[in-house]
């Protein structure tokens, strides 16, 4: 029973080292990927590939760290190393909400005045002969 328990262990072990692994290559591809694509689309829409590949590459990252975090063992070297991914996952998200928060209140909309009770110009009036 107890070389069951070890063999157990040690495959779970295996499985967790090549999940780490995995995760570390699709996370540093997220990354690199996106810089040597080329952009594309026109005017204000280019290089928004970019950054769908990029969060694209970073969801299936966060879905191999579930997976780790599922798999995660009891004791051993490998227990604190699984809950990288679920740090950088949330380091990452709590990036997102920092900048579009800053963003919103870096340059607050200046409001504009009420409803105008005036035309904008005076009625032109059309010559006849």
């Amino acid at each position: 029973m107890r070389y069951l328990q070890r063999q157990i262990v040690v495959t779970r072990n295996k499985g967790t080292k090549a999940l780490l692994i995995l995760w570390a290559l699709i996370w540093i591809a997220s990354i690199l990927i996106p810089v040597f694509q080329e952009p594309t689309g026109d005017s204000f829409t280019r290089g928004l590939n970019r950054i769908g590949t990029f969060f694209g590459l970073q969801i299936l990252a966060a879905l191999v760290g579930l997976v780790l975090l599922a798999l995660r063992p009891k004791q051993g070297p490998y227990r604190w190393l699984t809950l990288v991914p679920l740090i950088l996952a949330i380091a990452l998200v709590l990036a997102l909400a920092a900048i579009v928060m800053w963003a919103r209140m870096s340059d607050p909309v200046t409001v504009a005045p009420g409803p105008t009770t005036q035309p904008a110009a005076d009625a032109m009036t059309i010559p006849t002969e």
